[in-house]
């Protein structure tokens, strides 16, 4: 069954006097070293700044595990706690293979977590620790029908019944844009900003490659019906041989730094010819400047990018994937340049 690949593990962790510590959870099997990693990372990573605890549901990562985690932070009130509460938090354990389905369908599984907040307050208000394992295993066996379900719906909408009357476009193109630069630079959240209209604040490194796809309509010269394939390249050192790979077939690329960072911007040029190393045919470019709306912690003027742009033969660009600036700008101008070329 592929979505017990997919869900790992759901844990319940509070701060104890002894620090952060696992409260129960499901399957029963999990490691003891696992969850204790679980509810030091869940709890300590993101408690907030100055004891406030984060309102909104979090992504964190667990290398070490090959997991990934959807966690809910709460506050449990305990009058004999310092401050009358505790910290605590709700972990749904995903395997790393998979961590897009967290992305796919984050509203429905924040909405399940919301949902199962309201029966932990209840336990930890009635005192009934005896009924913790039990529900957390009902919550697993919830969240495995969701993905279920949400499979099954995917591949029908993959695979629609056939419609009676179909009204083709004139032109029909399929085009391959790779997104890469050094990590943290906001790669993840441009495409996301421009496929889905979000906006991830919290950074969780990609893992090797996700892909996207977008349907446009260019109008000039005459009307093309598009769809771009946008692949979203992990910019960390470890993925440099699977990154080569992920180049092949590409008509477009976009080249992104973060203009708060200069070493971003330094790196550039290091892509660029990563990319004419490694990508055996013609394609078209774009330099990047993304979180032009930090102005006060700005590094890199537009000059400096002009200059890389010109120097590159690229067209140069600025962003910010927070506002949208420009986002739905970069896609179209790279997609008219590859349909001239091919034309």
């Amino acid at each position: 069954m592929i979505e017990e690949e997919i869900l790992k593990g759901v844990v319940y962790s509070k701060f104890e006097n002894i620090g952060p510590s696992p409260i129960a959870w499901f399957p029963l099997e999990l490691k003891h070293d696992t969850l204790r990693l679980i509810s030091l990372k869940s709890i300590t990573l993101l408690t907030g700044e100055e004891g406030e605890v984060p309102e909104t549901t979090a992504v964190v990562p667990f290398p070490n595990l090959e997991r990934s985690g959807l966690v809910k932070y709460l506050e449990i009130e305990d009058p004999q706690a310092r401050g009358g509460r505790r910290d605590a938090s709700i972990t749904i354990l995903f395997n790393d293979k998979y961590n897009s389905v967290i992305y796919k369908y984050f509203n429905n599984l924040n909405d399940r977590l919301n949902e199962f907040s309201k029966i932990i307050f209840k336990l930890e208000r009635e005192k009934n620790s005896s009924q913790f394992s039990k529900s957390l295993e009902s919550f697993y066996l919830d969240i495995l029908d969701q993905l279920k379900e949400l499979r099954q719906i995917e591949e029908r909408e993959q695979f629609p019944a056939p419609k009676l009357t179909v009204t083709p476009p004139k032109t029909k193109y399929r085009f391959k844009i790779i997104v890469v630069g050094d990590p943290a630079v906001g790669k993840t959240t441009l495409i996301l900003r421009y496929v889905d209209r979000a906006f991830k604040k919290l950074y969780v490194p990609t893992i090797g490659v996700q892909t996207s796809t977008k349907l446009v309509t260019l109008q000039d010269p005459q009307e093309a019906y598009i769809e771009l394939i946008i692949w979203d390249i992990a910019g960390q050192e470890k993925f440099n041989q699977l990154r080569k790979m992920f180049y092949s077939g590409a008509d477009g690329v976009i080249f992104v730094f973060d203009v708060t960072n200069k070493q971003t911007f330094v790196n550039t040029a290091s892509w660029f010819k990563d990319v004419q190393q490694n990508l055996d045919r013609d394609w078209n470019g774009i330099i990047l400047a993304n979180k032009i709306d930090l102005k006060e912690n700005r590094v890199i003027g537009s000059k400096a990018g002009q200059v890389i742009a010109e120097k590159t033969g690229l067209t140069y660009l600025e962003t910010s994937a927070r506002t949208g600036d420009n986002v739905d700008l970069i896609f179209e101008l790279i997609s008219k340049k590859i349909l001239e070329k091919k034309r």
